[in-house]
């Protein structure tokens, strides 16, 4: 980054800040529009087999955008665990009305891990940036459990976030990742 943009720390402080003052029902009509929007893209991503196909979700923490109402739509879905703080993300299948257990960074997983491969990832983005070339990077909670994560799985990608959330002053890192979409309440990239 060069000495006029923001650290990521306070990027993040600033986004996680935004997000939290937005209004209950500013959040239920983005979010309806957010899953709108990703049904179509996981739609054309997977073409017919999005129907059963395992798509790793996530569960919603610190004001991220609630998909939970479309996870009836696939036939499996699986949250991510993080096994080991250098490690890769595994994703565990998750079932409506099982036990789940907070792990680290208070992120609920499913307590008892039945593994599964995602044939997409669904990522919550903090924010994100998209460069002149159309890439789309992520910024997230600073773990880099995603970038690991993507670095170790070849399957399609799709970011979700709030438009407030859209940087134009952004470097991406040498680790940073990027995903193949980018999803909010007002577009995709």
């Amino acid at each position: 980054m060069d000495s006029m943009s923001p650290s990521r720390p306070a990027l993040r402080r600033e986004l996680l800040g935004a997000r939290s003052q937005m209004q209950e029902a500013e959040r239920t009509r983005a979010d309806a529009l957010i899953r709108a929007a990703l049904l179509l893209k996981i739609e054309t991503a997977l073409g017919a087999r999005a129907g059963d196909a395992v798509i790793a979700s996530y569960w919603p923490i610190q004001g991220e955008p609630d998909l939970r109402p479309l996870w009836n739509r696939w036939r499996e879905i699986a949250l991510p665990v993080v096994v080991g703080p250098a490690h890769p993300l595994r994703f565990a299948r998750w079932r409506p009305g099982m036990a789940m257990s907070v792990g680290p960074h208070r992120v609920p997983a499913p307590a008892h891990h039945e593994w599964l491969e995602p044939d997409l990832l669904i990522i919550p983005c903090l924010g994100f940036h998209v460069d002149a070339r159309g890439k789309c990077f992520r910024l997230g909670y600073g773990g880099g459990y995603y970038d690991r994560t993507l670095q170790a799985h070849d399957r399609p990608t799709v970011g979700v976030a709030y438009a407030a959330g859209r940087l134009s002053e952004f470097k991406p890192e040498v680790h940073d990742v990027p995903l193949d979409t980018i999803v909010t309440q007002t577009g995709t990239w």
